[in-house]
């Protein structure tokens, strides 16, 4: 099952990504990945150069 990340302003944008699969979002990107799966898990890597990444962090307002 795959994962899902709306992106882009208003999480416009849509992208669906299964196992292997790299994706990559820009700095200053808004993005809202999660689990397409209600029973499966979805694993994935997050790498960052920010060195203060949690900082630079900005919630975006719930979309349901």
């Amino acid at each position: 099952m795959p994962g899902r990340a709306p992106y882009g302003p208003s999480l416009e944008h849509r992208l669906e990504a299964g196992p292997g699969d790299f994706a990559f979002a820009g700095a200053d990107v808004p993005h809202r990945p999660f689990n397409l799966s209600e029973t499966e898990p979805v694993h994935y890597i997050a790498a960052r150069s920010d060195p203060i990444e949690q900082k630079s962090v900005v919630p975006f307002p719930h979309v349901a």
